[in-house]
């Protein structure tokens, strides 16, 4: 793929950066030109991707971030415009997976999920949107799920928050509008990453009509695409990256052969 120079230069934090589609999407940025925080709970995880990220050639550095906090999330912003002078790239990735009925959730589990894949977007899309506000522009990336319009058992928390935060994005790009901030969430189906291997079988492909499972470099382009001036005029929407799985008329679950 062409490398444009849209991106080249431009400061972007990813939350969640320490693995799985964060990493992707910190790939795709660093082969881009853009400099880089990677924040995550696991700070040990984020310092490896952010070498990972020096070596291709832009400036990263890792910030350990519990992004349900709001001191480590203003302490994120801070150390953040001390270093780089400005956010023009927030990716709000950072989830947690609960699979557990709802009969068997506890309130501490169901807090816990909301903290992080909710109020973290909540609590980093705040903090960031008043430095975007002042230099009147910025894109913001909120990493939602199918889950949060498909119903995957054993997945109320999980997917209830993930609908908090497509909500939450088209509210936020009307906000944020008259600054110059596009505000988009995007919505993977079922990608190869840690958080759901456990879920997967040799079957999940076959329930997903272009035939494999996604890939963090998959959910990571269309993150580029969006940060990027090519989606200069696209705000408050919500980019669907499955391989078609939400689009089958009966949905079978992964794991599920579609011939049954």
């Amino acid at each position: 793929m062409p490398q444009g120079p849209s991106l080249r230069g431009k400061i972007g934090i990813v939350t969640g950066g320490g693995g799985g589609i964060g990493r992707g999407i910190a790939l795709e940025f660093a082969s881009a030109g853009v400099h880089l925080v990677l924040a995550d709970v696991n700070g040990q995880r984020a310092r490896r991707v952010a070498r990972e990220m020096e070596k291709l050639g832009v400036s990263s550095i890792a910030v350990a971030t519990d992004v349900s906090k709001v001191q480590h999330v203003d302490r994120l912003v801070r150390v953040t415009m001390e270093r780089f002078g400005r956010i023009d790239i927030l990716v709000n990735n950072a989830g947690i997976l609960l699979v557990r009925r709802l009969s068997e959730t506890s309130v501490d589990e169901w807090d816990e999920v909301m903290d992080v894949n909710l109020k973290g977007c909540f609590l980093c899309s705040r903090a960031v949107a008043k430095e975007m506000m002042k230099q009147r522009s910025g894109r913001i990336i909120n990493i939602s799920s199918l889950a949060a319009i498909r119903a995957v058992p054993e997945t109320s928390a999980y997917s209830a928050a993930k609908a908090g935060v497509s909500i939450l994005s088209q509210v936020l790009a009307v906000e944020l509008a008259p600054f110059g901030i596009n505000v988009n969430s995007i919505m993977p189906g079922t990608i190869d990453t840690p958080m759901v291997a456990g879920r997967l079988t040799p079957d999940t492909p076959k329930v997903i009509p272009l035939g494999r499972i996604g890939k963090p470099a998959d959910v990571a382009k269309a993150v580029r695409f969006l940060a990027s001036e090519d989606s200069s005029f696209v705000t408050g929407t919500t980019l669907v990256v499955d391989g078609g799985w939400g689009s089958l008329l009966h949905t079978p679950l992964p794991g599920q052969d579609s011939e049954k």
